[in-house]
C-alpha cells in the first residue's frame, strides 16, 4: 500500500504538476534529468511494486533460506508490515 501512495497523491495534485518532472539533481542542487508526468506518477511506483514482488518471490524460492525460514519464520516479514516493524525495532 505504501508503494501505491505516490500514485494517489500524484492524481490528487495532477493539475499542479509540471509536464516534465525533475528526477535527478547534481551536487549543486540543480535538476539535470527530467521525465514526463505520467511516467513519474504511475511508472515509478509500478516499477517499485514489481521489484518488491520479485524480491518476495525470489526470497521464497531460495533454498538457502529454508532453514532460516523454519527457524525464524522471516518469510512473511516483507508481506506483513506489523511483523516487519517489530523485527526492525527488535534491533534497536
Amino acid at each position: 500500500m505504501v508503494i501505491l501512495f505516490p500514485m494517489l497523491w500524484g492524481l490528487m495534485i495532477w493539475s499542479q504538476l509540471p509536464n516534465q518532472i525533475p528526477i535527478h539533481f547534481n551536487f549543486a542542487g540543480q535538476a539535470n534529468n527530467f521525465q514526463s508526468k505520467p511516467l513519474v506518477v504511475f511508472g515509478l511506483p509500478i516499477f517499485d511494486l514489481m521489484v518488491h514482488l520479485f524480491m518476495i518471490f525470489m526470497i521464497g524460492r531460495d533454498s538457502k533460506n529454508s532453514a532460516m525460514n523454519e527457524k525464524n519464520d522471516q518469510s512473511d516479514l516483507l508481506v506483513d508490515p506489523n511483523r516487519f516493524l517489530k523485527y526492525l525495532l527488535s534491533y534497536l
